[in-house]
């Protein structure tokens, strides 16, 4: 008897069959030969799943220290995490893709299987991408293909770092002409930037005034395009060198750095002098002013020997104009004072010094 044939396998039509199980469904051919003969053959496994596929929970670039939610920026454009969040019922047998598209470019993740109850990380290289505006998408496709699509929020990618400021420093005034800061300004230091016209109004500033890990700082400050104001509390700071800077960050966090004037901090007041008086004389006693000396009366002023010479000194006797006095440190200097505009009385005498801070000392 002749062996059963098997028959060859021709082009057709497979009809889905709704009443089959969700399964493997085994697919076998039977037939027979001229003879009556019965014979079959078994082809593969094949897999009847008609479900949808898993829908995520939640798509989104979480906020990292380098970046807030939802941005690329210029460090994190080649290593962009998304994150998917799956809920319990899920299928793991499912394989889900990311897509990041801006116009004509696009970047595709590899497939990863999905984590019922858990979170997929997809990192992504999204370089070739122009800045702008760019769409998030996970494509979720079951173990027969069917595949949907689900659309995340806007992502801005922007890698252009915040234009410099022209200027920071110390502003000058009439009543302050050196940038310095000194007891006069100490709590209220008046600081400036000089913003690029290219600033966005959401660029933030953090101005930093003194040594790391003791500086004074103001954060988050909107700046505007020309010259922007502020004042900081510099009590706390030694007196010396304080060094100032700003840093910059745009609303993806992108970040520049300006690096502006040490500015020098002196809040030591003036050496006093060891004493002024009017010296006693052979006609009159010692602060005593009379008939014959009232046209030159001269007062002495004692410096100690770490005076200095760079600092100013006025002398006023009552309500008489001030005469500026040089400094003679280790030695007297000598003031003559025409005191005949003055009633006789009682008259106060004031010695008014200041350093190249601008610190003052007044001695009565």
């Amino acid at each position: 008897m002749p062996a059963p044939a098997l028959w060859p396998v021709v082009a057709g039509t497979v009809r889905s069959d709704a009443g089959l199980p969700m399964e493997g469904v085994i697919v076998r051919l039977e037939g027979s030969d001229g003879a009556g003969n019965p014979t079959s053959f078994l082809g593969r496994t094949a897999i009847k799943l008609t479900r949808a596929p898993s829908a995520p929970s939640s798509i989104a670039i979480a906020a990292t220290p380098i970046h807030p939610a939802q941005s690329i920026n210029r460090l994190s454009q080649s290593a962009v995490t998304v994150e998917v969040d799956w809920p319990a019922s899920a299928d793991a047998q499912d394989q889900a893709e990311i897509l990041l598209e801006s116009g004509a470019a696009s970047v595709r993740s590899q497939r990863l299987l999905v984590a019922p109850g858990a979170r997929t990380l997809f990192v992504l290289d999204a370089s070739p991408l122009p800045d702008g505006i760019v769409d998030l998408r996970v494509t979720v496709t079951t173990p027969v293909g069917t595949s949907s699509t689900q659309v995340g929020l806007p992502v801005r990618k922007d890698t252009v770092d915040p234009a410099l400021p022209l200027g920071l420093g110390l502003e000058v005034t009439a009543a302050q002409p050196v940038p310095v800061i000194n007891a006069r300004n100490v709590a209220l230091v008046p600081l400036f930037i000089d913003a690029s016209a290219l600033v966005q109004p959401d660029d933030r500033a953090t101005l930093r005034l003194g040594a790391a890990g003791q500086e004074v700082v103001l954060s988050q400050l909107a700046l505007l395009s020309g010259r922007n104001r502020f004042s900081v509390d510099a009590t706390g700071l030694a007196d010396g060198p304080q060094p100032l800077s700003v840093e910059l960050e745009d609303a993806v966090g992108n970040r520049a750095f300006f690096t502006g004037p040490v500015i020098d901090k002196d809040t030591a007041p003036p050496l006093p002098p060891i004493s002024v008086r009017l010296p006693a004389t052979n006609v009159h006693p010692e602060n005593g002013i009379g008939l014959e000396n009232q046209q030159a009366a001269e007062f002495a002023i004692e410096w100690s020997g770490a005076a200095l010479v760079t600092d100013q000194a006025q002398f006023q006797l009552g309500g008489l104009p001030p005469i500026s006095v040089a400094i003679q440190p280790g030695a007297v200097s000598a003031v003559i004072v025409d005191a005949t505009g003055l009633a006789d009385g009682p008259w106060p005498t004031e010695l008014v010094l200041m350093d190249a801070a601008g610190n003052e000392l007044r001695f009565a």
